[in-house]
């Protein structure tokens, strides 16, 4: 990872030991909320936008 990072131009450098060395370490660390599972079907294949967005209300 750090390596595509600096290949954006992005300063960045590789954990040694990765993100548990760092959680080991007693390094801050912040929650992520976790993404609802998305199904293939649930998206368009001609925008990539969910095919929720596509739907016709009916009267």
């Amino acid at each position: 990872m750090a390596l595509t990072l600096r290949e954006r131009g992005i300063p960045a450098w590789a954990l040694k030991g990765g993100l548990a060395a760092w959680q080991r370490a007693g390094y801050p660390t912040e929650p992520k909320a976790v993404e609802q599972a998305t199904q293939i079907e649930d998206v368009c294949p001609e925008c990539g936008r969910p095919m929720a967005e596509h739907a016709v209300p009916t009267p």
